[in-house]
């Protein structure tokens, strides 16, 4: 049986709903044609790369978790990220679709925390939501063992702590991406002994350690098992009807 892309973002939009997302946030299509879906590709970002193999496989349809367009006007977009005016040429011209589930994703039943927890397969009491976004988990787990299972499940290698000691972790905070100082100081209210989270600045790092927050900082990548739940909810709804694949990113920065 042949589905449209329309089916796709209607059966997404469902799980995920648009009205989820933060007023800034570009989820949706940044580019729609509403064609019978041939192959998609699933990945957290749309780089030159992925859409040259994209092109090459003849896909029609990309799942981004970030936005490719997320700037309010096409200036704004070329002049912070100049490669992607070629890019949007080649998709308009290959009339494929691309779709984003950003912070709508994350803030359905804390999906994208919930995809981390699961894949770190920690013994787990109970969870506790922090917020839209975040959870607070019981468990009991050293802290050399979870930077263990972080790196090696995760697959990230470079990480950073303020923690200098192999503390008994029971009370772990999730916090995927960018979750900014007032949530970390919410986690430490909710009396998380570490909190993961990506992307903090210089100033955020020095109050922590005044506040006394244990953090353990890993790559905004953290957020990639996005890919492997939405590829699992296509596969599981719409029956193999289409060639899914995922595209997987690495990390940028390394710890010299």
């Amino acid at each position: 049986m042949k589905t449209t892309i329309s089916q796709i973002s209607n059966f997404l939009n469902e799980i995920f709903p648009l009205e989820k997302a933060e007023l800034w946030d570009k989820s949706g299509f940044s580019f729609y044609f509403n064609n019978i879906v041939s192959k998609i590709i699933i990945c957290i970002d749309l780089t030159p790369d992925i859409l040259t193999r994209a092109l090459q496989q003849k896909v029609n349809l990309i799942i981004t978790h970030h936005p490719f367009l997320f700037y309010k006007t096409k200036k704004e977009n070329y002049q912070f990220s100049p490669y992607k005016k070629t890019m949007v040429k080649a998709i308009n011209q290959a009339k494929i679709s691309v779709f984003s589930l950003h912070t709508n994703y994350d803030s359905s039943n804390h999906a994208t925390a919930r995809a981390i927890l699961s894949s770190l397969d920690l013994q787990v009491s109970s969870t506790q939501a922090i917020d839209d976004y975040n959870l607070l988990v019981n468990t009991n787990i050293k802290f050399l063992e979870l930077v263990s299972k972080v790196k090696n499940t995760l697959n990230l290698k470079h990480l950073q702590t303020n923690l200098q000691k192999n503390l008994t972790i029971k009370k772990l905070a999730i916090l995927p991406g960018s979750a900014g100082i007032e949530a970390v100081l919410l986690a430490k209210k909710h009396k998380a002994d570490l909190v993961i989270t990506s992307d903090l600045k210089w100033s955020d790092q020095l109050a922590f350690v005044y506040k006394k927050v244990n953090v353990l900082l890993v790559s905004h990548l953290i957020e990639q098992f996005f890919v492997f739940d939405i590829k699992a909810k296509l596969e599981q709804s719409f029956k193999n009807s289409f060639d899914i694949k995922i595209e997987l990113l690495e990390e940028i920065l390394y710890n010299l």
